[in-house]
């Protein structure tokens, strides 16, 4: 029985452009194809070789290493041989995060009033992935020494423990000083919007700098103009129009321009029309319904429907 490519994405588990990738590299390849239409028509036994692949991805093995061991005569054998050097890759990958994790225990010790055992918890939290800790740690350290963490990934499937120390020092203030603003941010977030603007207020006579950097981190309603279309569009599905009448009387000329742009001619044309007939709305009240709909991105963020761009990244 053949199956479209479409069909054998559902079947499988992998995605349209994943298959085309595997028939690109030779790893999976359909039974059919025309040149023509580039259409893909793959067999239904094909599914539990897409099966494998899946399981061995999981495992930890390389595209190659698959394509590798399904070539093989003896694939148990080659299973076997290739998990015993995947498991000495990933306790070159344990020795190396638990020197990241001495470096920056090191560092800390030498700072006051730091809680040793809180941070401790954070950076084993961290540190549960490798891959997301290297993610982190790419973000933060300079272009030479990413491309040595990148070089020596793909040559060993870790890091040494020489580079591992070049960057635990660094990463360790980092460390601290994120975790304690998105600590922060989190709150204020959660909190009712009266507070967050009083605690801000309050940090922009005290503490300038600290104020600056929670304000960039968090969401407020015309940073809505910050998210890409899909999300907007998406939002408005879940949002009431009553509500975004009244939070819209408070929002700049540029968010306004961006929630029209992914609205129909006729919901714009009712929005407008709605929005004219509305008196001046309380400040109370404006900023209750746009602390609402603001918790609605919120929600939608969290489930991973959405993805908010922070100031301090454009």
């Amino acid at each position: 029985m053949k199956l479209t490519i479409g069909q054998f994405s559902q079947a499988s588990d992998l995605t349209i452009k994943m298959l085309r990738h595997y028939d690109k590299i030779g790893l999976l390849m359909p039974v059919e194809k025309d040149f023509m239409t580039e259409y893909r028509y793959y067999d239904v036994n094909q599914i539990e070789l897409a099966q494998k692949i899946i399981k061995y991805k999981k495992i930890g093995f390389s595209l190659n290493k698959i394509k590798e061991i399904l070539a093989a005569q003896d694939e148990q054998y080659a299973i076997k041989l290739n998990l015993k050097e995947q498991l000495i890759k990933i306790e070159k990958e344990i020795e190396s995060l638990i020197s990241i994790k001495s470096q920056i225990l090191t560092a800390l010790n030498q700072k006051e009033g730091i809680n040793i055992k809180e941070m401790e918890d954070i950076i084993m939290t961290k540190t549960n992935s490798f891959t997301a800790k290297m993610a982190e740690i790419l973000d933060k350290v300079s272009d030479g020494v990413r491309m040595k963490i990148i070089d020596e990934i793909y040559n060993n499937g870790t890091i040494t423990k020489q580079t591992a120390g070049d960057i635990g020092e660094n990463l360790c203030n980092q460390l601290i000083k994120e975790h304690r603003l998105a600590t922060i941010s989190d709150i204020l977030n959660l909190s009712s919007r009266e507070t967050e603007k009083n605690i801000v207020q309050n940090l922009e006579k005290n503490n300038p700098e600290l104020a600056e950097e929670i304000k960039n981190s968090l969401f407020v309603f015309d940073d809505i103009a910050l998210l890409d279309d899909k999300s907007i569009q998406m939002w408005l599905r879940e949002i009431e129009v009553d509500d975004l009448i009244i939070a819209l009387k408070g929002a700049n000329k540029e968010t306004i321009g961006r929630i029209k742009s992914n609205m129909s001619e006729r919901a714009v044309k009712i929005l407008e029309e709605n929005m004219d007939k509305l008196r001046p709305v309380k400040l109370k009240l404006l900023e209750q319904t746009q602390f609402k709909l603001i918790g609605i991105i919120k929600k939608l963020e969290q489930t991973g429907n959405i993805f908010i761009k922070r100031k301090k990244e454009i």
